[in-house]
């Protein structure tokens, strides 16, 4: 691919840096400092059984099912979760990359060689079995740090990113996968894209560690040539593992090809800008989008008090019947064509929900519906929470599929109690769940 045309329009510009400048401030050579990982122990576990419907062929029965519930590992409004073929589950909700190896009954914590205050974090896996991720320490002097795993070394590595604008809360992440070459000739099979709320610019990185170049989307809506195109997908194994989180506006979602969907606008590897994007017939999907790794398109919409689900195998020239999902407002969708699951949390209410889907057909049927926790808790998104007395938040969902099609959610309700750094006192926070084996 070409070399990027670099639009540097945030803190780049403000020290004069150039495009070329940026390019040589830091290159994907530039090495990161060693973290650590160590033992962590979450603020409880426990394990609890849920109200589950089992569709089968003679239709619903009701049931239970088992879960292991672990407090604490994110912070007091959001977890950020993900999972790896080999089954290891990741939250990088709050200010350290946490992560197990056997259902959340033991953790390990990856950490910076000096410790956080209290932050908000992100993480994603990527080609090649990598994994990387970001957090924002707003306590600490507005500091972003970025995190990699490489497989090829099994080493964990962090750096410092100056590169933002202040207040960068809740940083997102996502990977496009592609043949992309960096400013110094190195080839590469993918980028990394972050992004803080509210502010509208990106940076991307060549090397999942430093972030030196800066795009704009309401820039290049003005100053790049639209795309109209169907939304082919190069299969690709990794695309089951590697899909976005839809919060905050940030979701980019991998088409292969170094092409990524950001809403309305298309992430372009050729030129490393955003084009505003179109359908040759047909509006694009809504809702959440992701794409699996046999090449297909799988969205969920809100329709009502209830969702749809869709699944397309062309693009999006045509899709399969809607599957419709009753009283859930969708908060994260994951899809998973070489397990054959795909799954869907929200909310009903206040109940948390979450659907599990057979999607091992190109024509998706729902298989089985989890009221996870006591849905009694009064929710809200905002600034302010007050403890286990008063309103608290539960900013997003977030739900992953595990290697055997066992899920993982986030979910809050009134035992959900975990300890927040800055205020030192307990706090009703989202905790997670993982399916238990039957």
């Amino acid at each position: 691919m070409a070399k990027p045309m670099v639009l540097v329009v945030s803190i780049l510009l403000a020290l004069g840096a150039t495009g070329a400048a940026a390019g040589s401030l830091v290159t994907s050579a530039a090495p990161g400092l060693p973290a650590q990982v160590v033992e962590f122990t979450p603020d409880a576990t426990r394990e609890e059984g849920y109200p589950t419907t089992t569709w089968t062929a003679d239709g619903p029965v009701d049931g239970t099912s088992q879960w292991r519930v672990v407090h604490g590992t994110g912070n007091a409004a959001e977890l950020w979760l993900h999972a790896t073929p080999d089954g290891r589950l990741y939250d990088f909700g709050g200010r350290y990359l946490n992560y197990s190896d056997d259902d959340g009954e033991t953790w390990q914590s990856v950490r910076p060689l000096e410790p956080l205050v209290n932050g908000e974090g992100s993480v994603v896996m990527a080609p090649n079995g990598d994994v990387v991720g970001v957090t924002w320490d707003p306590y600490a002097g507005d500091r972003i740090l970025t995190f990699k795993y490489t497989a090829a070394t099994g080493t964990w590595e962090y750096a410092a990113d100056p590169f933002h604008t202040p207040f960068w809360d809740r940083p997102g992440i996502d990977v496009i996968p592609g043949d992309f070459t960096s400013p110094t000739g190195e080839q590469v099979s993918y980028i990394t894209l972050i992004k803080g709320f509210p502010h509208e610019l990106w940076h991307y990185s060549y090397d999942g560690l430093h972030y030196p170049f800066t795009i704009s989307r309401a820039v290049d809506d003005r100053t790049t040539t639209p795309i109209s195109a169907w939304l082919d997908v190069e299969p690709d194994p990794t695309l089951d593992w590697i899909q976005p989180l839809p919060v905050l506006g940030g979701m980019v979602t991998p088409l292969g090809g170094g092409r990524g969907l950001g809403g309305s606008m298309m992430f372009d590897g050729e030129d490393m800008r955003w084009h505003r994007f179109t359908m040759p017939e047909g509006a694009i999907p809504g809702g959440i989008t992701q794409t699996d790794s046999l090449g297909r398109l799988h969205n969920v919409v809100r329709s009502g008090d209830d969702a749809v689900y869709r699944i397309s195998t062309d693009g999006g020239r045509s899709w399969s019947d809607d599957l419709v999902l009753p009283g859930i407002r969708p908060g994260d969708m994951k899809a998973n064509a070489g397990v054959g699951v795909a799954a869907v949390s929200g909310v009903d209410g206040t109940q948390d929900v979450l659907y599990k889907l057979d999607i091992s057909t190109d024509v998706p049927t729902l298989t089985q519906r989890f009221d996870i926790g006591l849905g009694d808790d009064c929710r809200c998104s905002g600034i302010g929470f007050y403890g286990v007395q008063g309103g608290h938040r539960f900013d997003f969902h977030t739900v992953v599929i595990l290697p055997d099609g066992r899920l993982a959610v986030s979910f809050m309700d009134s035992t959900t109690i975990t300890s927040f750094p800055t205020l030192d006192l307990p706090v009703v926070a989202p905790a997670l769940a993982v399916e238990l084996p039957e």
